[in-house]
């Protein structure tokens, strides 16, 4: 009989992965390159859009919050012979609500990403 001979692939456990080194690739030597400034001023503006941008989202969310609390009190004669139609519109009024805190938070998340 023969020795016990090591595993090649090792038993993964919780869904553990194995990750692999990362190596790096020079770029192609006809790659085109910007220069610092260029750069700079390139991550400035995208910096400003950003900031532009959820300013815009916080103002929408805002905007959404305040159109629920309204709903409530502003019930239309069919809402109040239709309950349902009621309800529709308060989802639909909620869900933008998340829809919009989830833009101000992945705007926020790049915003710290941004040099």
């Amino acid at each position: 009989m023969s020795e016990s001979q090591p595993v090649a692939n090792p038993v993964r456990r919780n869904n553990e992965s194995v990750k692999s080194p990362r190596v790096a690739i020079p770029s192609p030597v006809n790659f085109p390159k910007v220069d610092a400034a260029t750069q700079k001023s390139r991550d400035s503006n995208r910096k400003l859009i950003l900031e532009e941008e959820l300013s815009s989202e916080r103002e929408l969310l805002s905007k959404a919050k305040k159109n629920l609390q309204d709903a409530d009190a502003n019930r239309s004669a069919v809402e109040q012979a239709n309950p349902k139609l009621y309800l529709e519109r308060i989802g639909r009024l909620r869900e933008a609500i998340v829809m919009h805190e989830k833009n101000v938070s992945a705007l926020q998340a790049e915003l710290t990403r941004v040099r």
